[in-house]
């Protein structure tokens, strides 16, 4: 942890090129509400995290998604604007954090005008994890073949074109919420309930979770 006013010359140094950094970013954010659990984690600065926890699983997650080049985040909607190397998150609890990755990679973490490095062993767990998910899309493409549901549906439909980023089915219609399969663009989507306008209730690949309304074509 560095605390602002803290005397020696090299924290001081640090502080200002993480704030100066933050502050000379001009693209647009899109603030987030996540559980107030993913910071408090976070603050602890853990090496490693439990993918089984929603609370750590969110937070390698964000981590992930930052370090995402921009042409993979270009279409991102969840956290951050394209190119961006900020992602401003708010907890429940009312707290306001920026997740902030400098030039040579480092990410930290911006609390209440207080600055916390992320432990370079969470980083490269997120950096396996995005590997990971990306090995399994490509299989799965190889291996594709549409799970017909067979219960009641309002449509069919499938991704918007290029969305250009990971689709996740979440088990509840939030974005803290743990993910369950990653949708692939010619999977065939079973839309069950759009009573959450932001959340669309699905089924797809034998799967019935939740995804955000606006990766989804619409109705013909």
């Amino acid at each position: 942890m560095i605390i602002l006013n803290q005397n020696t010359m090299k924290h001081k140094f640090l502080i200002l090129s993480i704030l100066t950094f933050s502050a000379n970013i001009t693209f647009s954010q899109t603030s987030k509400d996540i559980s107030a659990g993913v910071i408090d984690f976070l603050l602890r600065n853990p090496k490693t995290a439990n993918k089984m926890n929603v609370a750590e699983s969110t937070a390698l997650d964000i981590i992930g998604d930052l370090l995402k080049t921009a042409s993979e985040r270009k279409h991102q909607l969840e956290y951050a604007a394209a190119g961006s190397n900020q992602i401003t998150v708010n907890s429940s609890d009312g707290r306001q954090a920026q997740f902030v990755k400098n030039e040579q990679g480092k990410i930290f973490l911006l609390v209440d005008g207080v600055v916390y490095p992320i432990a370079q062993e969470l980083v490269e767990e997120a950096k396996t994890m995005n590997s990971k998910n990306s090995s399994a899309s490509i299989y799965r493409e190889k291996e594709y073949k549409e799970d017909i549901y067979e219960g009641n549906y309002d449509y069919r439909t499938t991704l918007i074109p290029n969305v250009g980023i990971d689709i996740k089915l979440r088990v509840e219609p939030d974005v803290s919420s743990v993910h369950r399969y990653i949708i692939l663009n010619e999977d065939i989507i079973y839309v069950l309930d759009r009573s959450n306008k932001l959340y669309y209730k699905v089924y797809v690949k034998g799967y019935t979770g939740y995804v955000r309304s606006s990766y989804l074509k619409r109705q013909e």
